[in-house]
């Protein structure tokens, strides 16, 4: 009898811990978390030591604009929709998969602070698993002062290390040969830079808003020298116009999609600000569009040459 029971749960934990036989050990596996105001950015990617015909993800939470790209193509899965969303990607022939959506939630707020918290299981066995959180612009961790009587931490795990790209506040958790079935519970305390009412107004950030938006004007009136732009644009925008300036033509969108290894709908988003501010121009074409840099306004070849 004993011996039975013995196998009934040595059976039972091989049926909790067992790795699907699709699966394939990963390589590397990348999380990064773009928060926003009432949701968050997510893209995942998964580098698999060798060619896999199976894929899936799953998440804790409702998902949106879902996009899968398995090497350089993007392609259409499953997906099903119950505690989390998971996603199912049969039919595949494919070393690395990038899984690019949008969470809908929100941070928690708590005494005028913001946490993050997400819980991540490791399900697939892999050498490297990292983990970054961006917090949104204009937002910083928590001072420890802030903290005080409370039981929050700037950020936990405590293992993390924070950073910036420039323009955004990270944390990230890098894990080298996670156990399987490990799980870490993410958190990160933020709080804005400026107060509530928006940036205090004196004569002295009047005279920086003033001159900022000269220096603008300047820029967009030379916008023929597109270079001299590009360290105002974000990394998308600036990406994107150094592809523009290199061809030297119109370029199809879709190669734009291609180098960049982005979604359709990122660049997309990108394309229309770009538009918008004045820099770029698309002319429709089949299913896609032509882009090409906007040409200098008269008005501002004037002014160039009076300069």
């Amino acid at each position: 009898m004993k011996k039975a029971v013995w196998i009934f749960l040595v059976l039972a934990a091989a049926a909790l811990f067992a790795v699907p036989a699709y699966a394939v050990s990963i390589r590397d596996w990348e999380v990064e978390v773009s928060l926003e105001q009432d949701s968050s950015v997510w893209t995942a990617v998964l580098r698999y030591k060798e060619n896999i015909t199976k894929s899936d993800y799953f998440v804790l939470g409702k998902m949106t604009d879902l996009d899968v790209i398995a090497d350089e193509l993007p392609i259409k899965c499953t997906v099903t929709e119950r505690v989390g969303t998971s996603i199912v990607c049969d039919n595949i022939n494919a070393r690395k998969m990038t899984y690019k959506f949008r969470l809908l939630h929100s941070s928690d707020t708590f005494r005028n602070l913001n946490v993050f918290r997400y819980r991540q299981s490791v399900t697939q066995i892999t050498d490297r698993f990292s983990f970054l959180v961006k917090l949104p612009l204009g937002a910083a961790l928590a001072e420890n002062s802030s903290l005080e009587g409370t039981s929050l931490q700037r950020f936990e795990p405590g293992w993390g290390h924070e950073g910036s790209d420039g323009r955004r506040i990270f944390v990230e958790w890098v894990a080298n040969d996670p156990p399987l079935g490990e799980t870490y519970d993410f958190s990160v305390v933020y709080e804005s830079i400026f107060p509530q009412g928006g940036l205090p107004f004196s004569p002295l950030v009047g005279f920086l808003l003033m001159a900022a938006a000269i220096a603008a004007i300047i820029l967009y009136s030379r916008r023929s020298d597109m270079r001299e732009i590009l360290p105002v644009l974000t990394e998308g925008e600036r990406k994107l116009v150094e592809i523009l300036l290199r061809e030297k033509k119109d370029v199809d969108q879709r190669v734009v999609v291609k180098e960049l290894d982005y979604s359709k709908s990122k660049v997309s988003r990108i394309v229309k600000n770009l538009i918008d501010r004045g820099l770029l121009e698309k002319t429709p074409k089949g299913r896609t569009n032509l882009l090409r840099l906007k040409k200098p306004s008269k008005t501002a070849e004037k002014h160039e040459k009076s300069q």
